[in-house]
Protein backbone atom coordinates (compact mmCIF):
# COMPACT_ATOMS: atom_id res chain seq x y z
CA UNK A 1 0.00 0.00 0.00
CA UNK A 2 1.40 3.29 -0.92
CA UNK A 3 0.72 6.25 1.37
CA UNK A 4 1.33 9.88 0.11
CA UNK A 5 1.34 13.41 2.57
CA UNK A 6 0.92 16.69 1.25
CA UNK A 7 2.27 20.23 2.80
CA UNK A 8 1.53 23.51 2.53
CA UNK A 9 4.84 25.78 3.26
CA UNK A 10 3.61 29.34 4.75
CA UNK A 11 7.34 30.97 4.33
CA UNK A 12 7.92 34.48 6.00
CA UNK A 13 9.09 37.57 3.94
CA UNK A 14 12.54 36.82 4.74
CA UNK A 15 12.64 33.18 3.30
CA UNK A 16 10.41 33.81 -0.02
CA UNK A 17 13.56 36.54 -0.27
CA UNK A 18 15.77 33.42 0.24
CA UNK A 19 14.17 31.05 -2.21
CA UNK A 20 13.48 33.85 -4.91
CA UNK A 21 17.45 34.67 -5.15
CA UNK A 22 18.11 30.77 -4.96
CA UNK A 23 15.84 29.58 -7.37
CA UNK A 24 16.70 33.07 -9.58
CA UNK A 25 20.61 31.70 -9.22
CA UNK A 26 19.59 28.18 -9.99
CA UNK A 27 17.76 29.19 -13.27
CA UNK A 28 21.09 31.69 -13.94
CA UNK A 29 23.25 28.54 -13.56
CA UNK A 30 21.12 26.10 -15.60
CA UNK A 31 20.70 28.46 -18.22
CA UNK A 32 24.29 29.36 -18.62
CA UNK A 33 25.62 25.67 -18.87
CA UNK A 34 22.79 24.66 -21.39
CA UNK A 35 23.81 27.65 -23.46
CA UNK A 36 27.21 25.87 -23.08
CA UNK A 37 26.09 22.40 -24.00
CA UNK A 38 24.12 24.04 -27.22
CA UNK A 39 27.63 25.35 -28.19
CA UNK A 40 29.16 22.52 -28.08
CA UNK A 41 26.87 20.16 -29.92
CA UNK A 42 26.67 23.25 -32.58
CA UNK A 43 30.75 22.82 -32.78
CA UNK A 44 30.59 19.01 -33.61
CA UNK A 45 27.92 19.34 -36.23
CA UNK A 46 30.44 22.04 -38.01
CA UNK A 47 33.85 20.01 -36.91
CA UNK A 48 34.02 16.15 -37.08
CA UNK A 49 36.69 16.15 -35.34
CA UNK A 50 35.14 18.44 -32.39
CA UNK A 51 32.35 15.60 -32.20
CA UNK A 52 35.15 12.75 -31.71
CA UNK A 53 36.57 14.31 -29.38
CA UNK A 54 33.25 15.16 -27.37
CA UNK A 55 31.85 12.03 -27.30
CA UNK A 56 34.88 10.95 -25.63
CA UNK A 57 33.89 13.28 -22.70
CA UNK A 58 31.56 11.98 -20.54
CA UNK A 59 28.91 13.48 -18.54
CA UNK A 60 30.77 14.26 -15.63
CA UNK A 61 34.03 15.52 -17.29
CA UNK A 62 31.27 18.53 -18.57
CA UNK A 63 29.83 18.83 -15.38
CA UNK A 64 33.33 19.39 -14.07
CA UNK A 65 34.25 21.78 -16.53
CA UNK A 66 30.92 23.69 -16.21
CA UNK A 67 31.28 23.93 -12.91
CA UNK A 68 34.86 25.08 -12.87
CA UNK A 69 33.69 27.69 -15.39
CA UNK A 70 30.33 28.93 -13.02
CA UNK A 71 32.86 28.95 -9.83
CA UNK A 72 35.72 31.37 -11.62
CA UNK A 73 32.38 33.56 -13.36
CA UNK A 74 30.47 33.88 -9.74
CA UNK A 75 33.41 35.55 -8.37
CA UNK A 76 33.12 38.25 -10.54
CA UNK A 77 30.09 38.87 -11.88
CA UNK A 78 27.80 41.49 -10.98
CA UNK A 79 24.72 39.89 -10.38
CA UNK A 80 25.45 37.99 -7.45
CA UNK A 81 23.59 39.39 -4.06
Amino acid sequence: MLKAYKFRLYPTKPQQESFIKTFGCVRFVYNKMLEERIRLYEESKLNPDAKQKRSRTSARTFFISCRNKSLTRTKSSSWRH
